[in-house]
């Protein structure tokens, strides 16, 4: 009989999470299926299907490996027993009874000497000291006669509540306060308001496997605890999703087009793949100084240098992942592309959106037909330290072509490219997700905010047998537009984006949504 498990999730970047839980296990080499799962709620079911048996010797290892590196999930659980709503609530006599018909006696001796922890996790309320002990007291019948040990127990049982938000008796008395007195429990409330909720309504009861690196992960790469930041540095939180869907890893090596200050190579090297990256502008991965420890104002290998992404690299003790960053668009990049063998397992990106500034490739505004090197004194100016090439407007939709057509270029087979594009709320179709033959979009996470939304998209570099079954006449993009745009002067020509976002969004506005704590 297969098993379940119970995965506790962080009430946040909802639209991620079920997504980081299938790449995990795409990583793994682990199949599952998806039970119950609500962006509603912290939690999912799942059922481990197959896993490979010569990296695993149980569905319990597989699924602490599943769940070791997610940074939105809190922990992984073996189902022991679930009370769904009935009639809006649910109760603990049918909890108390699936356990008992998901498992039996002969599971429970297995426990019955060790030591052992209950607790108590409800979710939109809080339980009393009393109360809790009550429900625990509830599940004397499974016979553990071990030691109670709060503190590094050999067992570990959690019962979850799960209560409505809207239906929390504290916190619809927030909303309605009584301006004269407190009011009594059962006092009624508007009728427009549902009544309060006695009961949760829903309640599982699990075996603890393994809690993820979640609170480690963030405490380490806090931004605020960051030697080298810009404005512009990515979300530790999100930086760490992005280098788990990318598959980042020990023994793959992964690339950031757009390093600025490397915070997607840290994410990615901080799960053992090794990095390196380029920018347009070498002072944004440089930093104040001159690179890792050099005075050519290269970023070399000497490990004297305390300046730029390699000062992040040196405080997280992840110099030896470091591969090195350099100049480059790309439009105009010095790799290899096109002898059709793939070299890169991942690349992981935030390309530009061109609102600070229009987005910029190296190359002349107007075609030069002079090629002679404009001269300083006597000697070539683009030879000379501190020369700044000249940059000209660029397509942001071209762009997100490019880094298409880079990928399908570079990326060995299965391998991963995941880079986050903008888009306008309720006007999606202004630009479009971009799509390539070669390229099989496996996940679309969508970061809301007030009138404008950012989509991580990710991709799998198809197998040469795949591309065979595939329509190629309706997975390109539209090169008519394309032409259409690459006409364009000015930077809101390029970029649709960046029009809308100074226009102010005026096609339509949206009503920010509200998260719920955990």
């Amino acid at each position: 009989m297969s098993t379940d498990y119970l995965i506790r999730l962080v009430q946040m970047h909802e639209d991620f999470r079920l997504a980081e839980i299938r790449c995990l296990a795409s990583y793994y080499c682990i199949k599952i299926g998806i039970i119950s799962y609500s962006k509603d709620s912290p939690f999912l079911i799942l059922r481990i299907l197959s896993y490979p048996i010569s990296k695993f010797t149980s569905p319990n290892v597989a699924a602490k490996a599943l769940i070791s590196r997610s940074v939105l999930s809190l922990g992984i659980y073996e189902l022991w027993g679930m009370a769904p709503q009935l009639e809006g609530v649910a109760t603990y006599a049918a909890l108390h009874a699936d356990v008992q018909t998901r498992t039996n006696s002969g599971i429970w001796a297995k426990y019955k000497e060790a030591s052992f922890r209950f607790s108590v996790d409800a979710y939109c309320q809080k339980r009393s000291p009393a109360v809790q002990t009550d429900i625990i007291n509830g599940f004397r019948y499974l016979g553990f006669k071990g030691p109670i040990r709060m503190q590094n127990p050999d067992f570990e049982f959690t019962v979850f509540e799960e209560w409505s938000l809207s239906l929390n008796p504290d916190h619809l008395r927030k909303l309605h306060p009584d301006p004269t007195s407190q009011p009594p429990v059962d006092e009624p409330f508007p009728d427009d308001h549902p009544t309060p909720q006695r009961d949760p309504h829903t309640l599982y009861f699990g075996l603890l496997i393994s809690h993820s690196s979640r609170h480690d992960l963030i405490m380490k790469h806090d931004l605020k605890r960051r030697p080298y930041i810009s404005t512009t540095s990515m979300d530790a939180t999100l930086a760490l999703v992005s280098a788990n869907l990318a598959h980042a890893g020990l023994g793959r090596m992964l690339y950031d087009p757009f390093v600025g200050t490397g915070g997607f190579l840290v994410a990615a090297a901080e799960f053992g793949a090794r990095v390196w990256g380029s920018d347009i502008d070498g002072r944004s991965f440089r930093g104040a100084g001159r690179g890792k420890g050099g005075s050519d104002g290269k970023v070399g290998k000497k490990k004297g240098g305390k300046e730029g992404v390699w000062r992040n690299f040196e405080e997280y003790g992840l110099g030896d992942l470091f591969g090195d960053c350099f100049i480059c668009d790309l439009i105009n990049t010095p790799l290899r592309t096109n002898d059709g063998n793939g070299w890169l397992d991942g690349i992981i990106c935030d390309p530009p959106y061109g609102v600070r500034e229009g987005l910029r490739i190296l190359g002349d505004r107007e075609p030069r037909t002079d090629r002679t090197p404009f001269m300083i004194d006597g000697v070539p100016a683009h030879t000379l330290p501190g020369y700044v090439a000249p940059k000209k407007p660029y397509s942001f939709e071209r762009m997100l072509d490019d880094i298409l057509a880079f990928a399908t270029d570079t990326l060995v087979t299965d391998g991963r490219l995941a880079f986050w594009m903008p888009s306008a709320n309720q006007d999606d179709e202004e630009l479009a997700i971009p799509k390539r033959v070669e390229l099989e979009l496996v996940e679309c996470c969508v970061q809301r905010f007030h009138r404008w939304s950012r989509r991580l998209l990710v991709y799998r570099r198809r197998r040469k047998e795949e591309l065979k079954a595939v329509d190629v006449n309706g997975s390109c993009k539209d090169d008519e537009k394309l032409k259409e745009l690459a006409n364009g002067k000015t930077a809101s020509d390029l970029n649709p984006f960046r029009r809308k976002y100074f226009q102010g969004f005026r096609t339509g506005d949206i009503t920010p949504t509200r998260t719920p704590a955990l």
